[in-house]
C-alpha cells in the first residue's frame, strides 16, 4: 500500500488532509476546496473529526496542523494556498502515480471521504 502525507499546504494534511489533498479540481469535489472556504473554527472542525475521523482527531501533529489551518481566515488560507502553489515546482508524473494510486485505493477513498464528511459537518457543532 502506498503511503502519502500530503503538505498543507504544509500539509493541508493536511489536511493537507489529508493530508491532502491538493489535487486539481473544484472546490465542491476536492477536499482542499472544503477546507480553505470553511468558516468552521477549529473546535468545531475537532469536533467532527472526533466523530467521522477518529484517527484523524487521535493525531496531534496532523490536528495541530489543521489548527494552524484554521486559525486563518478563509482569504488568509486561500492566498497562503496559491503562495504554496506558484513557488512548488510541477509534481513529478512518479509521485503524481502514487497520488492517484493511493487517492484511488480504498484507504484513500475512505480518509478522502471522511476528510469531505468532516468539513461538511463541522457546522453542526
Amino acid at each position: 500500500m502506498v503511503a502519502i502525507r500530503t503538505p498543507l499546504i504544509a500539509t493541508f494534511a493536511g489536511l493537507a488532509t489529508a493530508g491532502l489533498l491538493f489535487g486539481a479540481g473544484t472546490a465542491a469535489a476536492e477536499p482542499h476546496g472544503r477546507l480553505l472556504d470553511t468558516t468552521c473554527t477549529f473546535p468545531q472542525f475537532q469536533a467532527a473529526a472526533q466523530q467521522h475521523a477518529p484517527d484523524l482527531a487521535a493525531n496531534p501533529e496532523r490536528m495541530g496542523k489543521f489548527e494552524r489551518i484554521l486559525n486563518l481566515s478563509v482569504e488568509e488560507r486561500r492566498a497562503k494556498f496559491e503562495e504554496k502553489r506558484a513557488n512548488k515546482p510541477e509534481i513529478s508524473p512518479e509521485k503524481r502515480a502514487k497520488w492517484d494510486e493511493w487517492k484511488n485505493s480504498p484507504e484513500g477513498q475512505a480518509k478522502i471521504a471522511a476528510m469531505k464528511t468532516v468539513l461538511d459537518t463541522c457546522h453542526q457543532f
